[in-house]
């Protein structure tokens, strides 16, 4: 039988921070940390790259998140494989991705072929040039594979999104143009060996844009895919919702969709912010960071206001965002990389407005120019880390500092004896004290009370206040009657110990 106290309690820790540049083996090794919202900062490597675009995937399918980096201005995108060990990149190398024009600024990764590994395409903004990446399913996932030119008709671009947009179990794209003159256009893939050859871009709506952010989300919860595109203000452009049809030309006729309150959208991310099961909108422009809680309906943001969770009137480029659970409570947090060389976290508040009230700490400050920010377990330690695109500096890994270390229970009882065995309740007094290296006040409470003979049920009582009443019994034909009590105590980050008491009712009276 379980029995729970009523008495116990938590207290939140104090957040505490470490952030500086040192070798990583170095860096981890030193590190005393304290709570899940502690990151020690890392080169991935000393490569110094034009970086615009950052993600982490496991692309040569080993069970570990590797890094990949487009890069502009001559600079070869690379891959950085995870080597497996606590030190994620320490002596990794970084693999040329080549491709014809060096001038990727965006990047994602899919199983395109759907062959069971992933797959990069990169989009180019100087040369307009485009380019798709098919796994080797090899170790070394790219060695030997050139760069395939897609979406000729499409011109300069600032972003790019994979997603399902026809029900038909293949990965489409959707390029965001920065070209004055060009569509926001979608390519759907052919399912075949060469998935975009030859397809022709099919415009996603009249609308032209300059879009540096779109994605690809089922954002109403009818199993199509939906596509958000966070627009720049240069002529008066707003960001719009597109609503997918359901058909095979899923935005045909279809009307976007204009979101309250911007005037600019740099930067995208979407997720169940509060839980009620459908996905939120975070958008940042130039100079906000602004919340769309979804109304639940068919226009999921009509009549919402777009609540500011931060403002800044420097950051005239924009934020990149960022959703992920940081500190382990269930709920989405938001990391933001400003290009005024800080990065952000932001933890939800838990109400149904996630970011009200929330003061951004910054995890670091004068690290370069951030254009791009990721997250993912790198070490798989269970927390989540960043990865930022630093451009004309090394990219950056912030490694989260997982507390491991339990609390320390100290337990015990009186009376540790109980005689005589007259069948009456006697009150016991257990005295517990739990004390943790991080957490000031980690909670402790009642776990289970046990007994090694007898019915447990009957025999055991907590009342109201949480006293605790054993039964004065044992049978004579054993050795004496055992009662054990279990106390569990945990931190803030979840880390749990236990420790048992023991209450005697001796054979015979031993006093």
């Amino acid at each position: 039988m379980k029995l729970i106290s009523k008495l116990s309690k938590t207290v939140a820790i104090p957040l505490m921070f470490a952030i500086s540049i040192l070798p990583q083996r170095e860096l981890l090794a030193q590190q005393n940390s304290c709570g899940l919202e502690n990151f020690v900062s890392t080169n991935i490597t000393n490569d110094t790259q034009r970086t615009r675009a950052i993600k982490l995937a496991d692309m040569n399918r080993d069970g570990f998140l590797d890094v990949i980096v487009a890069n502009e201005f001559g600079d070869a995108n690379k891959l950085y494989l995870n080597n497996g060990t606590q030190f994620s990149f320490e002596s990794v190398t970084g693999k040329d991705i080549p491709n014809q024009s060096y001038h990727a600024n965006s990047l994602a990764i899919g199983d395109i072929n759907r062959d069971g590994a992933l797959d990069i395409l990169t989009a180019g903004y100087l040369t307009g040039e485009h380019f798709l990446y098919l796994n080797n399913r090899t170790p070394d996932p790219f060695n030997g594979v050139g760069g395939v030119r897609f979406a000729p008709d499409t011109g300069s671009c600032h972003s790019i999104a994979l997603g399902d947009l026809n029900r038909d179990g293949s990965l489409d794209v959707i390029l965001g143009t920065y070209n004055p003159n060009s569509t926001n256009n979608i390519y759907f893939n052919n399912n075949t060996p060469n998935p975009f050859t030859g397809v022709a871009g099919v415009p996603l709506s009249g609308d032209i844009n300059h879009t540096p952010s779109v994605a690809i989300v089922d954002i109403d919860n009818d199993g199509d895919n939906d596509i958000i595109a966070g627009n720049a203000a240069y002529n008066g452009e707003l960001s719009y919702l597109y609503l997918n049809n359901g058909t095979a030309n899923p935005f045909n006729g279809v009307i976007g969709l204009s979101l309250p309150g911007v005037g600019s959208g740099q930067g995208i991310s979407v997720g169940d912010t509060n839980n009620d099961g459908y996905k939120d909108l975070i958008l940042s422009t130039m100079g906000e960071i602004l919340f769309y809680r979804n109304n639940r309906t068919n226009d999921p943001f009509r009549d919402i206001e777009a609540r500011v969770v931060d403002y800044d009137s420097r950051l005239a480029g924009g934020m990149v965002l960022s959703l992920g659970d940081v500190n382990l409570d269930g709920y989405l947090d938001l990391i933001s990389g400003f290009p005024e060389k800080k990065i952000s976290l932001y933890l939800n508040n838990k109400t149904s407005n996630s970011f009200d009230g929330v003061s951004g700490i910054d995890l670091t400050s004068d690290i370069g120019w951030i254009y791009n920010i990721d997250i993912g377990d790198v070490n798989r330690d269970g927390a989540l880390d960043i990865v930022a695109a630093i451009y004309n500096r090394p990219n950056l890994l912030f490694t989260n500092m997982l507390d491991r270390i339990p609390p320390i229970i100290s337990l015990s009882v009186t009376p540790g004896f109980i005689w005589p065995p007259n069948n009456k309740m006697v009150q016991v007094y257990p005295s517990v004290e739990s004390s943790d290296n991080c957490d000031p006040n980690p909670s402790v409470y009642l776990k289970q009370i046990t007994s090694s003979e007898g019915n447990v049920k009957e025999d055991t009582q907590i009342d109201s206040l949480g006293n605790i009443f054993l039964r004065a019994q044992r049978y004579p034909q054993n050795n004496g009657r055992v009662y054990t009590i279990t106390y569990e105590s945990s931190d803030s980050v979840g880390n749990t110990s236990e420790s048992s008491v023991e209450v005697i009712v001796p054979k015979n009276n031993i006093h």
